[in-house]
């Protein structure tokens, strides 16, 4: 099974939490480029600016990590508006929250997302469902080609 480049957005206002994906992704040895945004705003602006090129994979992601409870815009918003721009619609996105309620897991499957995950309240759960995911967009799922 051959490794693929992961370009991988992530969209969290808690530094904690950012780290601790980061670190994760790097102590799974898998290959994976993340660009972190603390809020949903610079994540859509970076993702509509006319120089980035969504053929770029230097820079455009081929998936998106997004956590929920942002400010400003939140991440339903953000999911949203993502699903109706012909540029950003067929990114995969992963939910990644501490919001286990069945309502807000409905609204982001509604609005577009294509997983959901608790974040869990252990450090250890945390890193295995990180391993997990990351192992399984790096290595198992097939990630299409976007076109700008």
């Amino acid at each position: 099974m051959s490794k693929k480049l992961l370009h991988l957005m992530h969209i969290d206002n808690n530094d904690n939490h950012a780290n601790l994906v980061s670190a994760t992704v790097m102590e799974s040895q898998l290959p994976c480029q993340i660009s972190r945004f603390a809020d949903a705003e610079s994540g859509l602006a970076f993702l509509t600016q006319n120089n980035v090129d969504s053929t770029n994979r230097q820079s455009f992601p081929d998936m998106i990590l997004l956590d929920l409870g942002l400010p400003g815009i939140d991440g339903i918003e953000f999911l949203t508006t993502l699903r109706t721009n012909d540029r950003t619609r067929g990114i995969p996105v992963v939910v990644l929250t501490t919001s286990n309620q069945q309502e807000e897991i409905s609204k982001a499957y509604k609005a577009g997302a294509n997983s959901y995950i608790v974040k869990p309240a252990s450090m250890e759960e945390f890193v295995i469902k990180l391993a997990e995911m990351s192992m399984y967009w790096s290595m198992t799922a097939e990630l299409p080609e976007l076109v700008s």
